[in-house]
């Protein structure tokens, strides 16, 4: 247990550095490199929680993303792929919290600490709320998913990408006009751009596997 919270501790303590990579475009307002704002780094927090929790078969660090997802508003965004492949039925939904929840009741194997903790998280369950929008999906071995989304001129601007760990995967922003504006191409599969639009606009999120397998990843917008 010990051992657990140590590694815990150190993944709380991370700032999720990113290390996206911006381009010129007349659609970008500054190119000044921010942090992510906070919700959308807890849920990226709460993601690597769970794929850390899921691959030790530990319930607590399941239980910590729980509590995390439950402090954030959060609502399904319900994002349409421009190119849509068929669906994975395998692979749970890295911030579905019944999902989580089931895994971590799993894992716990009866033990009082941890099932107390998680018999508080499971009095009040999440609903659909108002805030940070998510989308779970599945992009193919050497395949580009791709989505347009509207954002609002001279506001932050953020796109996260938190892939199941299977394969490397890129992230693209394209304005309108086919210009790329961001993009995070660092090893692994989590990935972070923000950016303010000059103008309110539609935008093109791309996001590029380039793995021999497929990865299910959630898609986060604020």
């Amino acid at each position: 247990m010990k051992k657990v919270l140590l590694i815990v501790g150190l993944l709380m303590a991370m700032s999720f550095t990113v290390s996206a990579q911006p381009e010129a475009s007349n659609a970008l307002q500054n190119d000044k490199p921010e942090p992510a704002t906070e919700g959308m780094a807890a849920l990226q927090l709460a993601s690597d929680l769970v794929k850390y929790g899921k691959d030790t078969e530990q319930a607590l660090p399941l239980i910590q993303a729980l509590q995390i997802m439950k402090s954030v508003t959060l609502t399904e965004g319900g994002f349409v792929k421009e190119e849509p492949t068929a669906a994975d039925k395998d692979g749970a939904m890295i911030l579905d919290y019944n999902a989580v929840l089931a895994q971590a009741k799993e894992f716990a194997a009866g033990d009082k600490t941890l099932m107390t903790l998680i018999s508080d998280l499971d009095k009040v369950q999440r609903g659909r709320t108002t805030g940070e929008t998510y989308h779970t999906d599945l992009v193919r071995a050497n395949h580009t998913d791709v989505y347009t989304m509207r954002f609002v001129g001279g506001e932050k601007a953020e796109v996260a990408v938190v892939g199941d760990g299977d394969t490397d995967l890129d992230l693209y922003i394209y304005d309108e006009n086919g210009n790329l504006i961001k993009s995070d191409t660092d090893y692994g599969d989590d990935c972070y751009v923000s950016w303010y639009p000059k103008w309110t606009g539609s935008f093109k999120v791309k996001i590029k596997n380039l793995g021999s397998i497929s990865n299910r990843y959630v898609l986060l917008t604020n």
